[in-house]
């Protein structure tokens, strides 16, 4: 009879009648309970996701398979405890067997399988568990154990980027065309922190934000060097103290947003940060409309790509206390062939720079694939968050559009191509894409963060928050939904509760620069100075290639008093990135404070030249050239202003009456 119960279940399973397979397992299991019967009706369970159901056939289950499925399941309903000593703990031998090393693991492949159930699935299972519960030290060890065990575990490659390691890619994929000894080793390399507990690159190992037991409260280590966060009324209302749409003069007013992948609708690009990872607003981070110069053509599947870096830049640090700027380039040479291992390698370059914020170095590895391999959706939706993050809207709804269309269920990256169509106002773009998505797939996170975001871009923050939160709901896990709560919360001006958002981003994900630049917003507007360019420099040190970051950072040292040194940091943020208005804006803004107004007219020419109607920079103009005692000018610059912003008129109109005061005695002008 057991035989012919096991024909049975396999027809059932291989036909995916699951309710099938479960009623013959449980007639032979009523005959005899095995090893067999437990794995062949536990995996009939697990098919269905029925983990509680699989979890209480395994329970006691003393077979190698078992206890890696019971692991499996215990993860899976959050058993973490349980889970690793299942995977650890050698029933037969009655000890622990976990390995107390990863170089121990490493040495010892041929033992690999009998240390841990199901070799290499069993040590990624196993890295899972301590990512999950956020001891990533151990987490590194196993994922980089596993991966050197099985190179077709791709997405222990990809977990390694997001925390944060640099790994070379070729030695570990070109395993697979059985061109590398055995002995090849999988490392970190260039990680440069203090302690093998950090990840961040150029980080401190103390951390600001330690995991707390709350789910959503993350608690504060009080041994960080973080300066004290006293009280201080929220400023009032200054000249470009913060360039949104509360302010009195806006510099290229832009509706105020989450950004980041790494928006998630990460992302962070450059305006409400974002992702990155995560993952959104890009322009709430800049604040700034940007005007960009038509890109030149190039012969690339894209037209009009953004040039690519051929020559390599060795680090460098910036002259502010070794803020990281660039970060070294060290693209490797990739094979061209055809082989498996030649085509994981470019693509795990690809995700490797990608990882580390470099967007045109990840740009051009994956454009050195071959056009069936380029022209998938996973690839393509790698691409668009790289052009996101360069803040190329344009290409990046390109490049998300092509993947959407071709594999309209993938849900990986919808939150980031939402935060674009945000970005670029295509309302009807984005509700379409928020109705077709929640219609495919109401439980992923990403579904909710595109509603969120249609109603964003409407200026209904509180509909888009109920949306944001239940991304939550659905994954509490899913940072880029408590970046965006923050954006919404800045929005309404609950700063409390969006500080309580950014935090928990951070609890989920470290990296996620866009909640750093949230939290250092946050104490900007309030003030604290010193917990602002902390909170700035963290973000820098994650992505150091970030224009608007460097701005923000001039922006506080400047109002902190360091004057010189955030000159140094503006310039810097302005050679990133010619075209970005806000970093030549505040290098006026400062040159002035230095009173160096023929130095800074020339940027605010530069500024004007990109936005013309822009009220902020003929009111700073004026100013100017009320100090050089050209009132005449003055004059004309500030009822220009007006005219273009007749809501500031009581500060103009107070400039105006002054314009003719032979006093220098003026308010301290404030970025």
């Amino acid at each position: 009879m057991e035989t012919e119960l096991l024909d049975g279940v396999r027809f059932a399973l291989d036909s995916f009648l699951f309710e099938d397979a479960v009623f013959l397992l449980e007639r032979w299991s009523a005959e005899t309970v095995t090893e067999e019967t437990k794995q062949w009706l536990a995996t009939a369970f697990m098919r269905q996701h029925e983990w509680g159901r699989a979890y209480h056939v395994l329970k006691g289950s003393t077979s190698s398979h078992n206890r890696y499925l019971h692991a499996k399941c215990c993860y899976e309903l959050d058993k973490l405890q349980e889970a690793e000593a299942t995977l650890v703990y050698d029933p037969s031998a009655g000890t622990s067997c976990a390995p107390s090393s990863v170089e121990e693991v490493l040495m010892q492949d041929e033992d690999l399988e009998s240390r841990i159930p199901n070799g290499a699935a069993g040590m990624y299972l196993l890295a899972k568990i301590c990512d999950k519960g956020l001891r990533t030290t151990k987490a590194i060890q196993y994922y980089s154990a596993a991966l050197k065990s099985c190179p077709y575990l791709w997405t222990a490659y990809e977990r390694l980027c997001d925390l944060g390691v640099n790994l070379d890619a070729l030695p570990i994929f070109s395993r697979l065309n059985g061109s590398i000894t055995s002995d090849t080793s999988v490392t970190a390399m260039d990680t440069d922190t203090t302690d093998v507990s950090s990840i961040l690159r150029g980080i401190p190992s103390h951390s600001f934000f330690t995991p707390a037991a709350s789910k959503h409260q993350p608690v504060i280590d009080s041994s960080s060097p973080m300066p004290a966060a006293e009280e201080t009324p929220v400023p009032a209302m200054r000249m470009g103290s913060r360039i949104d749409r509360s302010s009195s003069l806006q510099l290229m007013q832009t509706p105020q947003q989450p950004q980041l992948l790494e928006q998630t609708p990460e992302l962070p690009s450059y305006s409400t940060p974002v992702s990155p990872r995560s993952k959104r607003r890009t322009d709430q981070l800049t604040d700034v409309a940007q005007p960009r110069a038509a890109p030149k053509k190039a012969h690339t599947r894209f037209a009009q790509t953004d040039s690519i870096p051929q020559q390599k830049r060795s680090s460098r640090l910036s002259p502010v206390d070794g803020m990281a700027i660039e970060e070294e380039d060290d693209e490797e040479a990739i094979p061209s062939d055809s082989t498996l291992g030649s085509l994981l390698s470019i693509l795990a370059e690809g995700y490797r720079f990608l990882s580390q914020f470099k967007c045109a170095e990840a740009v051009a590895a994956f454009q050195r694939l071959p056009p069936n391999q380029y022209n998938t959706s996973w690839v393509l939706t790698q691409v668009g968050k790289a052009y996101f993050e360069m803040v190329n809207y344009a290409k990046a709804e390109e490049a998300f559009k092509q993947a959407h269309r071709m594999d309209p269920y993938r849900m990986d990256g919808l939150e980031v191509y939402s935060t674009v169509l945000w970005h670029l106002k295509k309302d009807i773009d984005l509700s379409a894409l928020a109705q077709e998505t929640v219609e495919c797939n109401r439980l992923a996170p990403q579904s909710w963060c595109a509603v969120g975001n249609c109603f964003s871009l409407q200026k209904e923050h509180e509909t888009a928050l109920k949306f944001f939160q239940r991304a939550i709901q659905v994954d509490p896990s899913f940072t880029y939904a408590y970046t965006l709560c923050g954006h919404e919360y800045v929005a309404n001006e609950d700063l409390d509760k969006a500080v309580s958002c950014y935090r928990n981003a951070l609890r989920t994900d470290s990296r996620h620069y866009n909640a750093w630049w949230g939290l250092g917003n946050i104490y900007y507007r309030q003030e604290k100075f010193e917990l602002a360019e902390y909170h700035f420099r963290r973000a820098l040190a994650l992505h150091g290639r970030n224009s608007v970051l460097c701005c923000y950072l001039g922006m506080v040292m400047y109002a902190g008093g360091k004057r010189e040194e955030a000159l140094l940091v503006l310039r810097k943020a302005a050679e990133m990135e010619p075209n970005n208005p806000l970093a030549t804006f505040q290098t006026a803004n400062v040159l002035m404070g230095l009173n160096r107004h023929q130095e800074a007219l020339e940027q605010l020419q530069k500024v004007r030249e990109c936005a013309p109607k822009e009220s902020s920079v003929h009111f700073l103009m004026g100013k100017i050239f009320k100090k050089l005692g050209k009132a005449d000018r003055a004059m004309l610059h500030f009822t220009t202003a007006l005219d273009l912003d007749p809501k500031d008129v009581n500060l103009i109109k107070a400039a105006i009456d002054k314009i003719y005061s032979k006093s220098d005695v003026d308010e301290e002008d404030e970025i």
